[in-house]
């Protein structure tokens, strides 16, 4: 009886388990590889040097539901963050020190089960730095339309058609229709640089609210309504 060759199959194992050995691309939800979200603090490119403080690019992490921006909320999360989609928060969203984050044309909406009247959709605590921008200011297209007092603006979802409508592009830092607080409160220290934040309304500081101890340093985006 003839023995069977085994070199042809040894050497095809080999070759299997080295290929499984390879680095793989990363692959997004889609099916279409996923690319690194590379750019500075100050959006998609920075335009400081002339001011002499020019800012390097950073890689940034992907934030893909609701989940994923509290769990930048533990010790020593802080790092560089960025939308995949818009967000609706049913709590407050604290940061951790030196989180800083990319709406990337996205949306965060605080629409709060909390039984409180006001209540934020970012709150910076005291001894934390946070930082905001907005790579993709072209992106995101949202709708905004005064209530009836005209002393808010409002979220309009859907497709709305109204003449008084409000667009704003790019990202946003609002609350739902009803739901009301500051759209920052700052106790530690909160630097801007991009983004919108809008539709907001407090007894305090609609749209940033900095305590006494707190400092609010804004280099760019949109505070309104």
């Amino acid at each position: 009886m003839k023995r069977k060759p085994w070199g042809g199959f040894l050497l095809t194992l080999v070759l299997a388990v080295c290929l499984s050995l390879l680095p793989t691309t990363a692959q997004a939800t889609d099916g279409e590889e996923e690319q690194k979200h590379v750019h500075p603090i100050c959006g998609e490119s920075c335009t400081h040097a002339s001011e002499g403080e020019e800012h390097t690019e950073k890689t940034w992490t992907a934030i893909k539901s609701e989940n994923d921006l509290y769990e930048t909320e533990k010790d020593g999360k802080g790092g560089y963050y960025y939308l995949t989609t818009d967000i609706v928060l049913k709590w407050i969203w604290q940061p951790a020190d030196g989180v800083t984050l990319c709406l990337n044309g996205h949306s965060l909406t605080a629409d709060h089960d909390s039984i409180e009247t006001f209540d934020q959709t970012v709150f910076v605590d005291q001894n934390r730095s946070f930082t905001l921008t907005d790579c993709n200011g072209d992106k995101g297209s949202y709708t905004f339309r005064k209530n009836e007092n005209g002393d808010k603006w409002e979220l309009v979802t859907g497709n709305p058609t109204g003449s008084d409508d409000i667009k704003v592009t790019g990202g946003v830092i609002t609350h739902a229709v009803g739901k009301t607080g500051s759209g920052v409160h700052v106790k530690g220290t909160f630097t801007m640089y991009g983004g919108t934040i809008a539709g907001n309304r407090a007894e305090n500081g609609g749209g940033v609210y900095a305590v006494s101890g707190g400092a609010f340093v804004m280099y760019g985006g949109t505070i309104a309504g």
